[in-house]
């Protein structure tokens, strides 16, 4: 899965995709990242593969303004707006099919 263009990729993408891909447990926190960055990226995404495995389709990559967000999942992790993600997912989840 590709968050962002290469030519845009930030570490947080690569880390998340790292999460993503691998698992959260499987990562380890890479140099550039605070620890404490690093544990809230991992909760997100944690609740993230909690939400929405295995129909990974319905993550919510894209804004969803119709619903109220200023931006992507990803916007909230990139500018460490954690508790904007948290709420991005508790929005989602109203939506989520049964």
């Amino acid at each position: 899965m590709t968050l962002t263009k290469p030519e845009e990729a930030t570490p947080i993408d690569a880390l998340v995709g790292d999460m993503l891909e691998r698992g959260v447990s499987e990562v380890r926190r890479p140099r550039g990242v605070s620890q404490q960055d690093f544990d809230n990226i991992s909760t997100v995404i944690a609740k993230v593969v909690r939400m929405y495995h295995p129909v990974e389709r319905y993550v919510p990559w894209q804004p969803a303004v119709q619903r109220g967000n200023r931006g992507t999942l990803m916007d909230y992790l990139r500018e460490g707006d954690y508790r904007g993600a948290h709420g991005f997912l508790a929005a989602e989840a109203e939506f989520l099919p049964a």
